[in-house]
């Protein structure tokens, strides 16, 4: 069935274009292993074949290409189309009866909708020339569409603040002591105040941990019990206690943010402070190191700026696109060190068997990590994978490296 989308794909043709350059290392996601790439008659258009396929959501999959042109030379790209076809898998792919969508003249991109989420897809491109002429690729490149996007489940002033106005036996809050100039070391009437704790703007010192809801509940409680007598009626009623808990635990575990998370992390490649920061080498005979760069996603970084433990990252690999494997890392999870700046990197090693890898890295922000996978071979595992990276980075990029 022809996709409905041709509008779209005239818009984002340029673009495609200069996100075809190529990248440090190499960074293309087509198999090369696939290619056949002539024309069926010998009668068709010089056609190298796709170039890319790149998720750019958990439902749309960008798919581009280098122009095709004819004996007439470059400028007959213009009057060139091209046919797109997507499969469940390579072989699928290859089929004619795959075909998704049909460019106008001259385009060389395309987005792909309506698709499932946390699924891996498999596309190839045809070109035809005005004459009739075709040339049929076998280059496949897949795309890896992340989770459907989930945001978090707490949200500050509706789960967290009305503890803090909670009354006890005695018709105290915590708002009664805990007070701009109120008795209380620590300020509880607003986010802010809270995440400064009893230190300063400059020099926070809260009992809030965003990401370690054990730490934070922890330093909440030791806190909470070095002052006995101003808080008796709490200590006596351990109900109050365990209905800030849960909530506060799942807050923290999301971020600990003033606002509920609406968007996942992504990967700015076309930042120039970001030039070169994704790459990979071999260190030796089996030894692979990848470095990337942050990935941005600054509704989820906490008031202090610190990206300590803010994201996860996952290393995904296979020996081709075709063959990435994207539900058994390579690596990971990796958390986010401090940003020190600019153009900071981040590197880790594993080891391998293969003398070529196409490597991409995927960034996971806090709203699901607090889900539980249950193992493999559990029918749940992958229900359960999904929820885990459901604010999982959705613009993919290989990073290609040789023995």
């Amino acid at each position: 069935m022809l996709s409905t989308t041709l509008q779209r794909s005239v818009a984002i043709g340029l673009a495609a274009l200069a996100a075809m350059a190529p990248l440090a290392c190499g960074s293309s996601s087509a198999s090369r292993a696939k290619t056949s790439g002539s024309a069926a008659s010998g009668s068709g258009p010089n056609f190298s074949g796709i170039g890319a396929a790149s998720a750019i959501n958990d439902t749309e999959v960008l798919v581009s290409w280098a122009p095709a042109f004819s004996n007439a030379g470059p400028a007959s790209s213009a009057f060139m189309i091209y046919q797109i076809y997507r499969g469940a898998d390579a072989a699928t792919a290859l089929l004619e009866s795959s075909l998704v969508g049909r460019t106008p003249p001259g385009v060389t991109a395309f987005v792909d909708t309506g698709l499932p989420s946390f699924t891996t897809l498999y596309y190839r491109v045809a070109a035809i020339d005005p004459a009739g002429g075709r040339t049929n690729s076998a280059l496949i490149a897949t795309a890896r569409t992340p989770s459907k996007y989930m945001g978090g489940s707490q949200a500050y002033q509706a789960d967290i603040a009305a503890f803090w106005s909670t009354p006890d036996t005695l018709g105290n809050t915590c708002l009664t002591c805990h007070i701009p100039n109120g008795t209380g070391p620590l300020d509880l009437s607003t986010y802010e105040s809270l995440m400064i704790g009893v230190g300063t703007p400059a020099a926070p010192d809260t009992f809030i941990k965003p990401y370690r809801p054990d730490d934070t509940w922890n330093l909440f409680l030791s806190r909470f019990l070095a002052w006995p007598l101003a808080h008796q009626d709490y200590v006596n009623n351990t109900n109050l206690l365990a209905a800030i808990e849960g909530p506060l635990r799942a807050w923290v575990a999301e971020a600990a943010l003033p606002g509920l998370d609406s968007l996942p992390p992504v990967f700015r490649f076309d930042a120039i402070e970001n030039a070169g920061g994704y790459r990979g080498r071999y260190l030796d005979h089996q030894t692979v190191e990848i470095t990337w760069f942050h990935a941005l996603d600054p509704e989820s970084l906490p008031p202090s700026g610190d990206t300590t433990n803010q994201l996860e990252y996952y290393l995904f690999a296979g020996p081709s696109s075709a063959e990435i494997d994207w539900l058994n890392p390579v690596a990971g999870p990796i958390l986010s060190p401090m940003n020190t700046g600019p153009g900071a990197t981040i590197s880790t090693t594993f080891t391998t068997t293969q003398n070529r890898l196409h490597v991409v890295v995927r960034a996971v922000d806090a709203s699901g990590r607090s889900q539980t996978v249950r193992p493999i071979g559990d029918p749940n595992h992958l229900a359960d994978l999904a929820l885990r990276m459901r604010n999982m980075s959705a613009n993919e990029r290989e990073i290609i490296v040789t023995r």
